[in-house]
Formats: structure tokens, C-alpha cells, sequence
């Protein structure tokens, strides 16, 4: 099972050869190489190095250096690699930050373009609004001053039938009985 996710490492990317070699001292029992972390593996090679008798390690004080040195070769090896692993991850999270950054940005400029249009819109309506509203404002005060003249001629009209009435009745009291009637100019007896 391949250890290392290539998702995340380019591919001109190739893990330290010492770090796969901790790992498979490791994997002899066949278990899951996913499941372990970087730490484990790197004291378990340790572990297994000095025991193993390997090559680098010797008999005496030159053994225990050699184990203590192939130690701190797979030490480093794995700390570099947890190293590029992050720097890596690091890389992919910015380029990951920035897109989300200039979407939000398209979607923000596509916002307002949207509002700037949904505003223009309405100052176009409330305009409308405002000059219908004008209107109405002179209708209404027309209507007016030709309801007051309408009013004041039915008045007028209706003094000169009232007058026209009491001439009439007048005239009939003084003429003995008999009536005119205003419309077709007959004389009622």
C-alpha cells in the first residue's frame, strides 16, 4: 500500500529512501502502513535497527554509534519528510484559500453589478411614481376649482329661480288668480 497520498505531493515528488526503509522494517506482520504514525515508525526503526544487527552497527562502541548515527539519519529523514508534507499541504490550503477568495470576490462584484441594476430599476419607478403622483395632485385641484364654479352657478341658478318664483307668485296674488307659467308662457286661470 502506498503510503503516501500523491493528491497531495507533485509528482516529481519521491519520498527519503530511509524513511521506506523504517517503514518496512515495520511492515513485516503485513499491518495497515496508513494507520502508523511517523513518530511510531521512526522508534520502532530505531528499536529494530540495534536489535537486527545491522550493517552500520557494529560490535562495542562503534555499534552503539552506528545505531545511534543510522537513528538519527532515519530521524531526520522522517522530520524532513513531515516537513515537505506540510510545506506541501501549506502550498495546496493557500491555493485552496485564494480561489475561495476571488469566487467570493466574482460573487460580490456580481452582487452589486445585480443591486446596482435592481436600484436603478426602482429610482426609475419611484421617478414614475413621483411624476404620476404630480399628476393626480393637478387633477384633483382642477376638479376642485370646477366643482367651486359649478357650485357657485347651480347657487346663482337657483337665487334667480327662487327670485323669478316669488315674482311670479307675487304677480299672481296682485293679478286676481290668475298664473304664468314661466316655462311655456301660459296664463293658468
Amino acid at each position: 500500500m502506498n503510503m503516501y497520498d500523491q493528491a497531495y505531493f507533485p509528482q516529481s515528488f519521491k519520498p527519503a529512501s530511509a524513511f521506506h526503509d523504517a517503514a518496512s522494517l515495520l511492515a513485516v506482520d503485513g499491518s495497515d502502513m496508513a494507520s502508523i504514525e511517523p513518530d511510531t515508525v521512526v522508534q520502532e526503526a530505531a528499536h529494530l535497527a540495534g536489535r537486527n544487527g545491522s550493517p552500520s552497527s557494529g560490535t562495542g562502541s562503534d555499534g552503539a554509534a552506528g545505531s545511534g548515527y543510522q537513528m538519527n539519519k532515519v530521524s531526520l529523514a522522517a522530520e524532513e519528510e513531515r516537513r515537505r508534507h506540510r510545506m506541501v499541504s501549506n502550498r495546496l490550503s493557500a491555493a485552496r484559500s485564494r480561489m475561495h477568495k476571488e469566487q467570493h470576490l466574482d460573487d460580490l462584484c456580481q452582487q452589486v453589478s445585480r443591486l446596482r441594476g435592481v436600484n436603478l430599476h426602482l429610482l426609475d419607478h419611484l421617478s414614475r411614481t413621483v411624476r404620476h403622483c404630480e399628476d393626480v395632485h393637478r387633477e384633483n385641484a382642477w376638479l376642485r376649482d370646477e366643482k367651486a364654479e359649478l357650485v357657485k352657478k347651480l347657487e346663482q341658478q337657483l337665487q334667480s329661480a327662487t327670485a323669478r318664483e316669488n315674482t311670479i307668485d307675487h304677480a299672481a296674488e296682485t293679478s286676481g288668480g290668475a298664473r304664468i307659467e314661466p316655462k311655456w308662457g301660459l296664463v293658468l286661470q
